[in-house]
């Protein structure tokens, strides 16, 4: 079995990032009648590329205020986050390490498309989120 494909499989084993961890996404998500977010991890010599589909992005984002994924790249449990920020409503983004994570120091982008078909196994509108890391 190729690395990639075992760490695909790890993540949806292990649970982590497959939905979002804020508690008040998923009974919203289930509300909507939309099936669970996808990750892919596939990692490279230089580059690790984490690539989500996240489906009713704006809407749940709107709603929660606050989506947190998790994936596994590197051997690190890394998380990203959306929020929205209370006081003026600006939306943010943070990538970070969890707190047992050795640290690193990566060179990110983060690419947001909308999406209506395409990656995404299932053809629902979504968010196509890639966040590509570059190696030191």
């Amino acid at each position: 079995m190729h690395d990639n494909q075992l760490t695909t499989r790890c993540l949806r084993g292990l649970n982590l990032g497959v939905d979002s961890n804020d508690p008040k996404d998923e009974p919203l998500r289930r509300s909507l009648g939309y099936p669970s977010d996808e990750i892919q991890v596939h990692e490279s010599s230089n580059r690790v590329v984490a690539r989500f589909c996240i489906r009713m992005f704006q809407k749940r984002l709107r709603t929660t205020q606050n989506m947190r994924y998790e994936f596994i790249a590197e051997g690190r449990i890394w998380s990203l986050r959306f929020f929205i920020l209370p006081t003026t409503g600006v939306w943010r983004t943070e990538l970070s390490l969890s707190q047992d994570s050795f640290p690193a120091r990566p060179d990110a982008v983060l690419v947001i498309k909308a999406r209506k078909l395409g990656r995404c196994s299932i053809p629902h509108k979504a968010a196509e989120i890639i966040v590509r890391i570059d190696k030191a």
